[in-house]
């Protein structure tokens, strides 16, 4: 693995290589000319002794902190992409292959900036990426900086890492290493993979009297905490999908929900994980068959060979099913009965939410948007309106999830509290019927 560090990213990009870009992904001539008056008209100036210097045009790069850079960044990054597709694809640089029987080809990660090249260890390998950024540096104008660069490896010996990046000119890592602000090489199951991370929110939490905050105050603070570790809130806040909108952390989960595969050989189809059959996996919709057969990723061409029908070889359980078992086998073999696949075709995934199936930010848009209007439960039809104070969404939040410190609470987490507090225990069920006054 070649953790790839480019020099000043965003100060070097060269607008004729941009320019040529956005003509090979078919941008419009229009958008382009735009684009380009917009990049190419600015200027700067420079303070000597205190007096601004005549302002002088610059000749490549995107302006920091504009919020259009980052966009353009990742066009100018995407050549690099190509280039890669490019090399593995004419058998220059050999990728890394995940699985036996469904293939993963794994070749290169990036975020912005955040470059990850993935292959199998060969020196063939090791001379056409040193070939390949060096080209890409000549033509972006993105310099990569070998000295920060990091080449890293599994189950290699030391030696000969030591060797590939002296050819590289870049530094020898070890793992475990930072990819996006998380760790990459460790064993999560360890509590010291997590010290870094934990450190890390530790110190931005460190600076905060997190004691004198109002309820408020510290969803303002968790947030802003949050949404600078990437990966972190999709993972700790599954459980709040119904005040995600309130609350403000980010959740996934309606992309997810509006793709599918259409199905063509199946090849590329995991049966009971990919939603391709009904609305969601069948993992979902028949856990229970899920639970007791053997082979758990197995694509849709495999059982359909095998045949799926009842009594077919493609059935294949850790035991005998009961009789309610089979009954929901029968039921799930109907569906089946009139899926067939068509060889010539291969498996893709489509957009349910536009009539083209393929993607558009607008139809995107337009679902996000309605869907903040949408209101889970009729208890907390006023949850999370901006009319509302804060304090009283986060309030009526607690007691709808039953966070408030009662006397009932209280005692389940700290039994000794029994026996200072009333015989008239105090739950949350008796704010239900209560009439609230100002």
């Amino acid at each position: 693995m070649f953790k790839v560090d480019f020099e000043k990213a965003y100060d070097s990009v060269d607008w004729v290589y941009l320019e040529e870009v956005m003509l090979k992904m078919n941008f419009p001539s229009r958008w382009r000319s735009w684009i380009m008056k917009y990049v190419t008209t600015a200027s700067a100036s420079v303070l000597v002794n205190g007096c601004p210097t005549d302002e002088f045009r610059f000749e490549r790069g995107l302006r920091q902190g504009d919020p259009l850079s980052p966009f353009l960044f990742l066009l100018a990054a995407e050549g690099l992409n190509v280039m890669i597709k490019a090399m593995v694809w004419e058998s220059i640089f050999t990728p890394y292959v995940i699985g036996a029987r469904n293939e993963v080809t794994v070749s290169h990660l990036q975020f912005a900036d955040d470059t990850l090249l993935v292959g199998v260890k060969s020196w063939a390998n090791v001379r056409a990426l040193k070939a390949m950024l060096l080209l890409f540096e000549s033509i972006s104008g993105l310099k990569v900086n070998f000295h920060e660069s990091m080449l890293f490896g599994i189950n290699i010996s030391e030696s000969w890492l030591h060797e590939a990046a002296s050819v590289m000119r870049c530094k020898h890592g070890r793992l475990p290493f930072t990819y996006l602000g998380l760790p990459i090489g460790g064993d999560p199951r360890k509590l010291c993979f997590w010290h870094p991370l934990v450190e890390k929110i530790r110190k931005r939490l460190s600076g905060w009297m997190c004691k004198n905050l109002s309820f408020g105050g510290r969803l303002i603070l968790l947030k802003s905490v949050m949404s600078s570790i990437p990966g972190v809130g999709s993972v700790w806040w599954r459980n709040v999908n119904s005040v995600r909108v309130g609350v403000g952390v980010r959740d996934n989960r309606w992309l997810v929900d509006n793709i599918c595969r259409r199905v063509g050989n199946g090849r590329d189809t995991l049966f009971w994980l990919d939603p391709w059959l009904e609305e969601c996996p069948l993992q979902r919709s028949f856990y229970r068959l899920y639970d007791l057969a053997k082979n758990k990723s197995v694509s849709v061409a495999d059982m359909f060979e095998a045949g799926w029908g009842i009594g077919g070889e493609a059935w294949k359980w850790r035991r005998r099913l009961f009789a309610w078992e089979d009954e929901l086998l029968l039921g799930y073999v109907g569906k089946l009965a009139n899926i067939f696949l068509q060889v010539d075709e291969v498996d893709r995934w489509v957009w349910k939410l536009h009539s083209s199936q393929s993607y558009s930010v607008k139809s995107a848009y337009s679902y996000l948007s309605a869907s903040e209007t949408i209101i889970s439960d009729s208890f907390d039809r006023f949850l999370w309106l901006k009319s509302v104070p804060l304090k009283v969404n986060i309030f009526v939040w607690r007691l709808f999830l039953n966070r408030l410190p009662i006397k009932d609470n209280l005692q389940k987490r700290v039994p000794s509290v029994r026996s200072v507090v009333a015989h008239d225990i105090e739950v949350a069920g008796h704010f239900d019927g209560a009439s609230w006054c100002g």
